[in-house]
């Protein structure tokens, strides 16, 4: 959230995914989750974290309905999994990709180009 800009304050970032992330999800809305983290805080530094709290923002992925989560995690062969279908339905995503590069934007690109490949082939 901070990265790349000036500040003069201090940010503190949380960032759970998988089973870790679990237990905040399960807390509910936003303001829940940000309940829980803030308690977690406080229990750490002795109530400073509520003291100095500014603001806030809860990003919670798993609420999102066109993302449902942050990273994928594959569980089967990637090159299974990305195989097209009869030839005429494609795939492409990060958790898809058979080289291997299955984090972030550039191995869910990587698996456009690798789909477009296969479709024109």
């Amino acid at each position: 959230m901070s990265l790349g800009k000036r500040s003069d304050r201090y940010v503190l970032g949380l960032f759970a995914h998988g089973d870790p992330a679990d237990r905040y999800i399960d807390q509910g809305d936003d303001e829940a989750i940000f309940r829980y983290v803030i308690d977690e805080l406080d229990e750490v530094f002795d109530g400073a974290a509520s003291t100095h709290h500014i603001q806030h923002v809860v990003q919670n992925w798993t609420a999102e309905p066109f993302i449902r989560g942050s990273y994928s995690t594959r569980r089967a062969s990637a090159k299974k999994m990305s195989a097209p279908l009869g030839d005429r339905v494609f795939f492409a995503g990060e958790a898809m990709n058979p080289t291997g590069r299955t984090i972030a934007v550039h191995g869910t690109s990587e698996t456009a180009y690798l789909a477009v490949e296969a479709m024109l082939s």
